[in-house]
């Protein structure tokens, strides 16, 4: 089983280095999952050469285009709070952790990342408490996020074609 992270296109080495921890990792191998793959950002210096705990394997990138696939093809998301990954990872049914990166100012991902938690959709922690928030991850039973709803739209491209 794998485990994706993603920091977004920015700097968040705070949760690139609390995922490579040995606990975080610990956490991980204990929920089976054997591989950990970091997309890291402009955080190179933070990941640089991880060392892995045993029975789990580590590789890294520092940006992508597209990351649907590496979402696809995991069994958990950890994230940070930016609302595209968010909805992407919810769209694709993945359980997922959101870590919003508290040295934002006007911290809008602390308030998205806590309402959907509110909601059931995710869980949400601080990078400090990476291993106990993986821990309420796993033991909880997520709401599935719901399909998008385009009805509206919908009738508005009804009425301005039928005009």
């Amino acid at each position: 089983m794998k485990a994706f992270v993603t920091v977004g296109s920015t700097r968040f080495d705070e949760l690139v280095s609390s995922v490579l921890n040995a606990d975080t990792q610990y956490q991980l191998v204990q929920h089976g999952i054997t591989q950990l793959i970091v997309q890291y950002g402009n955080g190179r210096e933070a990941f640089g050469t991880p060392e892995p705990v045993n029975g789990i394997s580590i590789s890294g990138f520092d940006y992508a285009p597209e990351i649907g696939s590496y979402i696809d093809s995991s069994s958990v998301v950890i994230s940070h709070a930016g609302a595209g990954s968010i909805l992407q990872c919810l769209r694709a049914k993945k359980p997922l952790i959101v870590v919003p990166n508290e040295s934002l100012m006007d911290n809008h991902q602390l308030e998205l990342g806590n309402k959907l938690a509110s909601l059931n959709y995710l869980v949400t922690c601080s990078y400090r408490n990476l291993p106990q928030g993986l821990e309420a991850l796993f033991r909880t039973q997520l709401e599935p996020f719901p399909e998008p709803e385009y009805s509206a739209f919908r009738n508005v491209l009804n009425d301005v074609l039928i005009k």
